[in-house]
């Protein structure tokens, strides 16, 4: 098994990277229904669960704060609620990648005394995405 290294993956936003990134994730969730019935209820077994609930996923980005115009895009598409296509990718393509739609829901900027400011990103998947290895 080769470790995959952390610097290369990156949040891909309408076809370009998200400059600056020190940190990116994608949490994808799945939700479980417990199953509950007369002959487990109350009698120390375990519970059981059927995993058919929605698929969700959302994607964050931390990173440094540039003075390019992205920054300006990302708040316009935020506050106006724009529907954006993403990736998340290696940038030598040797792992899967995700691809699907999705809002930005958040649009953080740290600016402490003596420091670089950063600016971090929630994106709130949409619909369906796909997970494939890349051509």
């Amino acid at each position: 098994m080769a470790l995959i290294g952390g610097t290369g993956l990156r949040i891909e936003i309408d076809a370009a990277n998200v400059l600056y990134a020190t940190n990116c994730t994608l949490n994808i969730t799945k939700g479980l229904n417990e199953v509950l019935h007369k002959d487990t209820a109350n009698n120390g077994e375990f519970a059981e669960y059927t995993a058919d609930g929605a698929t969700g996923a959302t994607l964050t980005h931390s990173g440094f704060l540039g003075s390019d115009s992205a920054v300006i895009a990302f708040f316009a598409a935020l506050t106006a609620g724009t529907s954006i296509a993403w990736k998340f990718k290696s940038a030598d393509l040797t792992i899967a990648e995700w691809v699907g739609t999705g809002f930005f829901n958040s649009n953080d900027i740290e600016a402490a005394v003596g420091t670089t400011a950063t600016l971090g990103l929630g994106i709130q998947v949409s619909g369906s995405f796909t997970c494939a290895t890349p051509v």
